[in-house]
C-alpha cells in the first residue's frame, strides 16, 4: 500500500474513531460491549486472538483497515469525504446496508437500480462519476431516514436516536 493509500485510510478511521469513543458497555445498545466501535460478537465472530477490554487502538485500526476498509472496497471511491462517510456508517449499521445507501443514492434515477450491498465495479464506477457533495448530502438524509425507521420498528432505540442524528451529519 502506498502513503497515499495510508493517508486515506488513516484520514477516515481518524472519523470513525473520533464517532465511536473508547469502551462502552450500555445494556440498550443492540451493538453490546464495544471499545473503539468494535463490538465484543465481532471479535468472537471472526475468532480475533483478544478481549474487548484488552483491545488497543493499534488493534482496533488494523481490524477496521482488513475487516471494513478493505474488504469493502472503500479507497476505490475517489472522494475521501464519500469513502469516509460509507465506512463510518459501515462500521455503525454494517457494511450492506450502508452500500445500499449509496446505490441507492447513485442509481436514484436509474429503473431497478443495482441494490444489492455489494460495492461492486458499477457502485464504484457511478458514485466516481457524481458530484460529491450531491452524494453525501443526500446520503446523510438518507441514513437519518434509515434512523427514524429503525426507532420506529423498535421504540426502545430511541434513546439513541440523538446520537445517530448527529453522526449522520457529520
Amino acid at each position: 500500500m502506498n502513503s497515499n493509500q495510508d493517508d486515506r485510510f488513516n484520514e477516515a478511521v481518524a472519523f470513525v474513531l473520533a464517532n465511536e469513543g473508547d469502551y462502552t458497555c450500555n445494556p440498550g445498545d443492540p451493538g453490546g460491549i464495544t471499545k473503539f466501535g468494535i463490538s465484543e460478537q465481532f471479535v468472537k465472530d471472526n475468532h480475533i486472538a483478544t478481549t474487548i477490554k484488552d483491545l488497543t487502538l493499534d488493534e482496533a485500526k488494523k481490524l477496521y483497515k482488513e475487516f471494513f476498509w478493505d474488504k469493502y472496497s472503500f479507497n476505490a471511491l475517489n472522494n475521501i469525504k464519500v469513502a469516509t462517510k460509507v465506512f463510518d456508517t459501515a462500521v455503525n449499521i454494517g457494511p450492506v446496508p450502508a452500500i445500499k445507501l449509496l446505490q441507492q443514492v447513485v442509481f436514484q434515477t436509474i429503473t431497478n437500480p443495482p441494490v444489492d450491498g455489494i460495492l461492486g465495479p458499477k457502485t464504484i464506477s457511478e458514485t466516481n462519476k457524481r458530484y460529491s457533495g450531491y452524494i453525501i448530502g443526500h446520503y446523510k438524509a438518507m441514513l437519518i431516514n434509515y434512523y427514524n425507521n429503525l426507532v420506529q420498528k423498535n421504540p426502545k432505540l430511541s434513546i439513541f436516536l440523538k446520537g445517530w442524528h448527529a453522526r449522520a451529519l457529520r
